[in-house]
């Protein structure tokens, strides 16, 4: 919870100044709540680049929070449907999807997030492309851009 408490003042105050909703985590799982090894401590820049991401794209009355689960974090926002087209586009270097057309950016966060949680042991998605999970938590989740770190649970806190 403490990697975490930072980002999620971070959105709660963004989400405040932009009058939006903000949804934080009510599930604490075991693994949030031991301070984890300091190689990990990358997923708070992680998560902070996705939000980033969700408050610069997501059209303004767009809700915008964070999910835990047992294997991992969702960042998500209800704003304009990434599109199938994009979803797996978006996560290459250079590449900026239809909602950033107006918006500065350079189009490597999303590459440097996923290349950074593949180096953790993890991997970053669009939710979307995650379906063919069985998941229960994921397949909980009604949102419409649902961007998922999968986290190596078990090596967090060895």
């Amino acid at each position: 919870q403490d990697l975490l408490t930072p980002i999620l003042e971070r959105g709660k105050a963004n989400a405040k100044l932009e009058n939006r909703s903000w949804t934080e985590p009510t599930f604490w799982p075991e693994w949030t709540l031991v301070a984890i090894e300091p190689r990990f401590l990358v997923i708070a820049e992680i998560v902070a680049n996705l939000l980033e991401n969700a408050f610069k794209y997501a059209n303004k009355d767009a809700e915008i929070g964070i999910f835990i689960t047992s294997k991992g974090l969702c960042i998500f926002d209800d704003g304009k449907k990434i599109t199938k087209f994009e979803n797996e586009k978006i996560f290459q270097k250079g590449y900026r999807g239809s909602a950033s057309s107006k918006k500065e950016g350079t189009g490597v966060g999303l590459f440097l997030a996923r290349k950074l949680a593949k180096q953790i042991g993890g991997d970053l998605n669009l939710l979307e492309n995650y379906m063919k999970n069985d998941d229960q938590e994921l397949q909980a989740i009604k949102k419409k851009n649902i961007f998922y770190l999968e986290l190596p649970i078990k090596e967090l806190h060895e």
